[in-house]
C-alpha cells in the first residue's frame, strides 16, 4: 500500500503536488487557529471566572473586615460588662454580708435563751444569706418570753421584715410592759400596718407581713401564755402527767404525750380578718416539759428518698422518738436531720428553716 501511494504521487506534476501541500499546511494552520481561539476562548473564560471569584473574595474579606471589627466591638463591650456585673456583684455581696450582719446583731444570742432556760437548742438555716425567719428571747426576773417568726420573702426582703418584727416585740414587750401574747400580736400588727402604710388602701395588694408564734412564761408560777398566728406550740410531757388545757390534738408514743396548741389562723399584718383579736392560750407547766416552736420551712422542704415534704406529722414524730435525749443532742440530731432530707431534694433548700426547743 505505502508502495503504491508513493509511485501515486511521484506520477503526478509537481504543481499538483504544490497545491495539495499546499492544501495540508492550509488545513492544517486553520486546524490549529481553530484550536488556538478554542484555548483562548477557555483563556479568557477562565479569567472572566477569575476575576468573578477575585470580586466575589475581595467583598467577603470586607464583609468579614467589618464583622470582625464589630466582632471587636462587641468583645469590648462585654468585656466592659462583665466588669461592671463584677463590680456590682461584689457591690451587692458586700450589702447582703451588711444586712446579714444587721440581722444576726437583731436575733437573740446563745446568752439571750440562757435567760429563758439552761436547756434550749436553736437551729436556724436561712435559705439564702439573709432570711425572713427569726428567733426572738428576753427575759426578766418576772417573765421569760420567746419567739419564733416566718415573714413574707426571702433574701434581703424578708430580713427587712425580720428586723421590723424584732424591734417591734422589744419596743411592746422588753420596753413597753405588755406581757399577753395576744395583745401584743394586735399590738405587732397595728404597728406593721402602720409602718407599711398598708391602712392608706384597704383594697392594696400589700399583704406583708408575717406568721409568729409567741411564748411569755412567768417565771415564778411557769404559767405559760402562747398566742400564735397561723403558728403552733408542741408541748412534749411525760404521758402520765397532768393533761394540760386547750390542746387541739394530742399524739402519744411510748412514756411521752405531744400536745399541739395551734394559732389563729391570721398573719399578723394586713389580712381580711385585722380586726380580730389574737387569743391566748394559757397551762401550768412542770419540771421536764419540753416546748417547741418552729416555721414551716422544715415541714415544706422536699427530700427524702420519695422527693416528697418533710411534713409537720414527721416532725411531730421524730420530737416524740428524740424526747428522752438532752436538748444539745437534740439539736445535733436535727442539724444532722435536715441535712441528710436536704441532700437529696432535686431544688436545694426551699425556704427558710427555724426551729427552737426550751425544757423546762
Amino acid at each position: 500500500m505505502f508502495n503504491f501511494l508513493a509511485v501515486f504521487y511521484l506520477s503526478l506534476p509537481w504543481w499538483v503536488l504544490l497545491i495539495i501541500l499546499a492544501m495540508g499546511v492550509g488545513i492544517g494552520w486553520l486546524l490549529l487557529r481553530r484550536k488556538r481561539l478554542h484555548y483562548l476562548e477557555k483563556v479568557d473564560e477562565l479569567e472572566t471566572k477569575l476575576a468573578e471569584q477575585t470580586r466575589s473574595l475581595a467583598h467577603i474579606n470586607i464583609k468579614l473586615n467589618r464583622k470582625n471589627m464589630a466582632v471587636r466591638r462587641q468583645a469590648k463591650a462585654l468585656e466592659a460588662q462583665k466588669h461592671s456585673t463584677e463590680q456590682a456583684h461584689r457591690e451587692l455581696q458586700a450589702s447582703i454580708s451588711y444586712a446579714q450582719r444587721i440581722q444576726q446583731g437583731l436575733l437573740s444570742t446563745e446568752e439571750d435563751w440562757k435567760n429563758i432556760g439552761r436547756q434550749f437548742f436553736v437551729m436556724y438555716h436561712p435559705r439564702d444569706v439573709v432570711g425572713g425567719d427569726f428567733h426572738w428571747a428576753y427575759a426578766n426576773k418576772q417573765i421569760a418570753c420567746w419567739a419564733v417568726g416566718d415573714c413574707t420573702g426571702h433574701g434581703v426582703p424578708g430580713a427587712l421584715m425580720s428586723m421590723l418584727g424584732v424591734s417591734f416585740l422589744n419596743e411592746i414587750i422588753a420596753d413597753g410592759g405588755e406581757t399577753e401574747p395576744g395583745f401584743v400580736l394586735e399590738l405587732l400588727r397595728a404597728k406593721i400596718i402602720r409602718t407599711l402604710n398598708q391602712a392608706r388602701n384597704r383594697d392594696s395588694q400589700s399583704h406583708d407581713g408575717m406568721d409568729i408564734g409567741l411564748c411569755i412564761m412567768d417565771q415564778r408560777t411557769r404559767q405559760i401564755n402562747f398566742a400564735g398566728a397561723h403558728h403552733p406550740l408542741y408541748l412534749v410531757r411525760p404521758a402520765k402527767r397532768k393533761i394540760p388545757e386547750g390542746f387541739s390534738r394530742q399524739i402519744t408514743m411510748g412514756d411521752h404525750t405531744l400536745y399541739e396548741f395551734r394559732g389563729d389562723r391570721m398573719p399578723v399584718g394586713k389580712h381580711a380578718h385585722d380586726g380580730e383579736g389574737f387569743h391566748t392560750k394559757s397551762f401550768q407547766l412542770w419540771s421536764g416539759d419540753t416546748l417547741y416552736m418552729m416555721s414551716d420551712g422544715l415541714q415544706d422542704q422536699l427530700g427524702g428518698p420519695d422527693q416528697r415534704k418533710y411534713m409537720a406529722k414527721q416532725i411531730k414524730h421524730k420530737l416524740l422518738e428524740t424526747q428522752e435525749r438532752p436538748m444539745d443532742e437534740q439539736y445535733r440530731f436535727w442539724e444532722a436531720e435536715f441535712i441528710d432530707w436536704l441532700a437529696d431534694s432535686p431544688i436545694g433548700q426551699v425556704d427558710d428553716v427555724c426551729l427552737t426547743g426550751v425544757r423546762i
